[in-house]
């Protein structure tokens, strides 16, 4: 079985080069042998591709109205291969949020793990968080790295509920929810900041993208101390934290994302405040039951990486 599809590659050389004996040499293969294979393409389509001259080489009416198919084709052939080169290679495959991208914690828990286990090949693919969860439960990834709300039970939101109890969690590090301030707002260099101290003041808040959990449990907060929320044009905590740089207005800060624009626009300053009392944490996923030796070497990496002491 041909899985290349190299009938309709060598159409797509000859068409492209409009000769026959420049397609053979792009194809590394006789002109003889390429001419037989486009002789017996054509007689198991039951048309002809090409007219053909002394001088020139053409495509018929019906080889341009193939053309697209077998572009389609040849991209598929080779979207199969990749996938079955995957499948042989059996490597450890995980998920990732788009966020953790920018993380510390997230790439020192996995670049600890390639050094460690250079045996082990891994693919992480950058997923949404809902994807990640979906994939595991399917058994389309063995583990997920995810940023997620510390919830008492009556916070976990009835979208994040039905992932709760198919998935064994870890936490690999923890981080308090706090204000990001310009350095020139009056409240950046008090000592012992209160929540209530930004009563009437607006602030700049992260949306759902990171957990509907996690957005109540902030605006609830908020709202018990007279802050009103401000909506950035992004509503992720990097699009906050940038928004909030630009215009020098007070934000939620998630305090996972390095400084994004150093030295520009004036500094800002992560500061906790007392009264708000929410904490998120990067979570390591996988699927209650057996795991592959790969996604338990990684498993046992983060239990004793001690990041989740952070």
């Amino acid at each position: 079985m041909d899985l290349n599809a190299a009938p309709y590659r060598y159409f797509l050389a000859v068409a492209e080069t409009q000769s026959f004996s420049r397609a053979a040499e792009r194809l590394h293969m006789s002109q003889p042998a390429l001419s037989a294979g486009i002789k017996e393409f054509e007689r198991r389509l039951g048309f002809a591709l090409f007219s053909r001259s002394s001088r020139r080489v053409e495509l018929t009416a019906q080889g341009k109205l193939f053309l697209g198919n077998a572009r389609r084709m040849v991209s598929e052939s080779e979207w199969a291969n990749r996938a079955a080169d995957a499948i042989r290679e059996n490597p450890l495959l995980i998920g990732a949020s788009l966020y953790t991208i920018v993380m510390a914690d997230r790439h020192a828990l996995t670049d600890r793990f390639m050094v460690e286990h250079p045996e082990v090949s891994m693919r992480i693919s950058i997923l949404s968080d809902q994807a990640i969860k979906t994939d595991l439960q399917q058994e389309r990834l063995e583990l997920g790295l995810v940023l997620e709300h510390e919830a008492s039970g009556s916070r976990v939101s009835s979208v994040e509920a039905p992932h709760a109890d198919a998935l064994e969690r870890f936490a690999v590090a923890r981080r308090p929810v706090s204000i990001l301030l310009p350095e020139e707002h009056p409240l950046a260099a008090r000592p012992d900041l209160h929540l209530g101290a930004f009563e009437g003041e607006e602030v700049v808040m992260i949306n759902r993208s990171h957990g509907v959990s996690l957005v109540e449990d902030i605006v609830d907060q908020f709202a018990r101390h007279g802050i009103r929320a401000h909506r950035a044009p992004e509503g992720h905590a990097l699009g906050v934290e940038r928004y909030a740089r630009i215009f020098r207005k007070p934000a939620v800060c998630l305090g996972w994302f390095p400084d994004q624009f150093p030295g520009e626009r004036g500094a800002m300053v992560a500061r906790r405040a007392a009264g708000l009392e929410v904490v998120t944490k990067l979570v390591l996923l996988r699927r209650r039951g057996t795991q592959r030796p790969g996604a338990a070497r990684f498993w046992e990496l983060a239990q004793r990486s001690g990041l989740a002491q952070a």
